[in-house]
């Protein structure tokens, strides 16, 4: 132990004993754990300042102990001290603790706030307490997947590694009830528009993985989406439980939101439950989240998002920016808008929207989303309401008109949607 090798001095020990000599500090006890070596490339000194955001620096007691965790080097091959320098912004130290790794490999610390980082020197930081890690629920098939890596690789979580974006073995992102979901001061989920997550949750049981009993799957369809698989594959869903070892299309996005214990990705529910779970239970457990993104405007609720976090609206919001791609999902290299963007296809084949669909097969898409669609339309009010909000106080558009000419066209089968929808974003909307 750190505090078995080192004796602290007294309280009243004068200053020439606690170091080598005036411009060395030794070891103290650490308080915290978790400091690592700013990980950043310095294309030249200066570059960056500080360490990353929601992180901070050792202070100059902390300084020693926090290298030593950082390098894993032994305390003597760090001098069992730390050096402490003025250097400003003429030299090449940052100001705070950090590690000499080209020079001396010793803990240094630069009491100038002028001081530049680079390269040679790399700070020492840990996470400041202030960051926000949000806790997703992910509801399968609305994107929660790709949103989940851009947040690991924005270092929105402080174990990235530890977070799996599908499943239940992730930290903060699981496909999970709500009512089984870790306690938070941010939960969220996407939810998306109920006739093309029914389509798309055909499509992943049928092309990806090993699901046999998905209609198709003995190679009737040709290795293509076939609408007549898909209608098969409704039609059992309407009469049964079974959900065929892949996801069972009746109201999945709602029965997130009252199950209690997950089944394997919500194919089946228990006993008790029903695949048309009551809409009060759904909205009134929508409304303890603390946000609530649509995936049709998944653009509009990263920003959405990265603003509730941070504090900040991404400079990338802007309506030249946002939704400049819709269909960078179906090219062959992904057009990010912003920086971390990811986009999981999951390797799926392309396939038809819904309203590209017969008549018929539609009926069978709607029957099977009643309850979604009330999801839907309230979670879409809430969240073009609270967009509007921003758009507000921060005095950037964000209801963007192209984009809200896309949805009114794709949610126009929903009825009372833009009732709901004009009711909580009316005065935004009607800015073209």
């Amino acid at each position: 132990m750190l505090c078995a090798l080192f004796a602290l001095p007294a309280p009243d020990a004068p200053a020439a004993l606690i170091g080598q000599d005036a411009n060395t500090t030794r070891l103290t006890v650490p308080t915290i754990s978790g400091w690592t070596l700013d990980s950043r490339v310095y294309a030249k000194p200066g570059a960056f300042t500080g360490c990353p955001e929601h992180q901070r620096t050792a202070t100059e007691d902390e300084c020693l102990a926090a290298v030593h965790e950082a390098t894993h080097l032994p305390l003597p091959a760090l001098r069992n001290s730390v050096k402490v320098v003025d250097v400003g912004a003429d030299g090449y130290i940052p100001s705070g603790c950090s590690y000499s790794k080209a020079h001396g490999k010793r803990a240094i610390f630069n009491k100038n706030p002028a001081g530049r980082s680079s390269a040679g020197y790399p700070l020492v930081c840990v996470d400041d307490g202030t960051r926000t890690e949000p806790v997703i629920m992910h509801i399968a098939k609305t994107g929660v997947d790709s949103l989940c890596e851009e947040l690991k690789e924005e270092g929105v979580f402080v174990t990235p590694e530890k977070e799996a974006c599908a499943g239940s073995r992730g930290l903060h992102v699981k496909e999970d009830c709500l009512a089984q979901m870790p306690a938070s001061d941010f939960t969220m989920t996407l939810v998306r528009n109920p006739r093309e997550h029914v389509v798309s949750q055909y499509t992943q049981c049928r092309f990806i993985g090993l699901h046999p009993k998905t209609p198709g799957s003995n190679g009737s369809d040709g290795g293509k989406f076939s609408e007549t698989c898909f209608d098969e594959w409704l039609r059992d869903a309407t009469v049964s439980d079974d959900a065929q070892g892949c996801y069972h299309p009746f109201n999945m996005q709602s029965r997130h939101f009252t199950c209690h214990r997950r089944p394997h990705l919500l194919h089946t529910w228990q006993p008790g439950s029903t695949r048309v779970p009551d809409i009060k239970e759904v909205l009134h457990a929508m409304a303890r989240l603390e946000f609530v993104g649509v995936t049709d405007l998944y653009d509009e609720s990263w920003c959405a998002m990265q603003s509730r976090l941070s504090g900040k609206l991404p400079a990338d919001c802007t309506c030249s920016k946002i939704g400049q791609d819709p269909l960078r999902a179906f090219s062959r290299e992904l057009l990010k808008w912003h920086t971390g963007e990811v986009y999981n296809r999951h390797g799926l084949a392309p396939h038809p929207s819904s309203s590209e669909m017969s008549p018929a097969t539609i009926e069978l898409i709607d029957r099977a989303t009643t309850v979604d669609r009330i999801l839907y339309t309230n979670a879409t009010a809430r969240f073009l309401g609270e967009l509007c909000a921003l758009q507000r106080t921060s005095g950037t558009q964000l209801l963007c008109p192209e984009r809200m000419d896309m949805l009114r066209k794709a949610t126009q089968y929903i009825d009372g949607f833009w009732a709901a929808a004009d009711g909580a974003a009316g005065e935004c909307l009607e800015q073209r």
